[in-house]
C-alpha cells in the first residue's frame, strides 16, 4: 500500500514547556560529580549541542495516547508481547502476505505507527530548540519509602531539567486516512488540555506543554490540470473544519482504499 504514492502531508508545529520538562539522556554520570545526577539528552544541532526532543519519544507519547483513544472501538495490541495473539507482528505470513493483507490484519495503532512487520504512516523528526532560546535548571529530588511514607536517607538526586523552551515539531504522513490525521489533531487538542504529557516524573508534575503555531501542508497526487499534484495548506482550525464529518469508527478503520481520502 505504501509502493504507490497516493498522498503525503507535513505537519509542523511549536510544541512550549508549561512547566519542568525532562528526557533522560541514559549516559552515566557517576564518573563525573560536576554533571547532574541525570541530565537532559542533548544533540549536536546547527553546530551546537543543544536538548532535543527525539522523535522516538514523541511518537511514543503519541501512539500510547491514540491507543487510549481507540480502546472503546477497538483494543489494539501490545507491541512489545511475545505472544502470537498480542502483537499485530505474528499476525503476518511474511512469505505470501502483501502490504494490504498486513495492513488488514493490523490494529488501527500498527496502520498508524507500524510496528517491526509494517511500515508506518506516521513519521516523527526530532525536534530542535526554536531560535537556541532555552532555560535549564536543576529539581532537587529524594527517593520516598513506600511502606513509611518518610525520605529514604541518602535517596537524594537532582535531575537537569528543561525550565523554558520551545520545540520545532515536524510530523510527516503519507498515504494516510483522514481517521488517522483526526487523531493526530485529538492528541495535539489534548496536549493543550493538560491530558498529554511527555518525558519522565510525569507524576511530579513535569512534562506539560502547550502547541501552537500549527500548518500543514498536504500533496495528493495523480493527473491534475497544473501538474501531478494537488497542493493545500491551512492551519489548526481549517483543518478541524476539513475533518468534521470524518468518523473515527469500527468501520473506517478498516478501509484500505485511499482515493478521496487526501484533505
Amino acid at each position: 500500500m505504501l509502493k504507490k504514492l497516493k498522498s503525503e502531508c507535513i505537519i509542523r508545529f511549536d510544541l512550549s514547556t508549561n512547566g519542568p520538562l525532562l528526557i533522560r539522556d541514559g549516559k552515566p554520570s557517576e564518573l563525573d560529580p560536576t554533571i547532574p545526577d541525570i541530565q537532559f539528552i542533548r544533540n549536536m544541532h546547527n553546530g551546537k549541542l543543544e536538548p532535543v526532543m527525539p522523535g522516538s519519544s514523541i511518537k511514543g507519547v503519541f501512539r500510547s495516547r491514540v491507543e487510549r483513544l481507540l480502546y472503546n472501538i477497538y483494543e489494539c495490541c501490545d507491541i512489545f508481547s511475545k505472544k502470537n495473539n498480542e502483537n499485530c507482528k505474528f499476525k503476518y505470513d511474511n512469505k505470501n502476505d502483501s502490504g494490504k493483507d498486513k495492513y488488514q490484519k493490523s490494529c488501527p495503532a500498527c496502520k498508524m505507527f507500524g510496528n517491526l512487520g509494517l511500515k508506518g504512516r506516521v513519521q516523527f523528526k526530532d525536534a530542535f530548540i526554536k531560535d537556541g532560546n532555552y532555560k535549564l535548571g536543576k529539581r532537587t529530588n529524594v527517593g520516598i519509602d513506600r511502606i513509611t511514607g518518610a525520605a529514604i536517607k541518602g535517596a537524594l538526586f537532582d535531575p537537569e531539567v528543561l525550565e523554558d523552551g520551545t520545540f520545532e515539531c515536524e510530523i510527516k504522513m503519507e498515504n494516510y486516512f483522514r481517521w488517522q490525521l483526526k487523531l493526530i489533531i485529538y492528541v495535539l487538542e489534548e496536549i493543550n488540555e493538560g491530558y498529554v504529557t511527555f518525558g519522565a516524573s510525569t507524576s511530579r508534575g513535569f512534562g506539560n506543554m502547550k502547541f501552537s503555531t500549527f500548518k500543514i501542508i498536504s500533496k495528493e497526487y495523480g493527473l491534475f490540470k497544473n501538474g501531478f499534484y494537488r497542493k493545500k495548506e491551512c492551519d489548526f482550525n481549517k483543518l478541524k473544519e476539513i475533518l468534521k464529518n470524518t468518523k473515527i469508527n469500527s468501520e473506517s478503520i478498516k478501509e484500505v482504499e485511499l482515493d478521496g481520502q487526501a484533505i
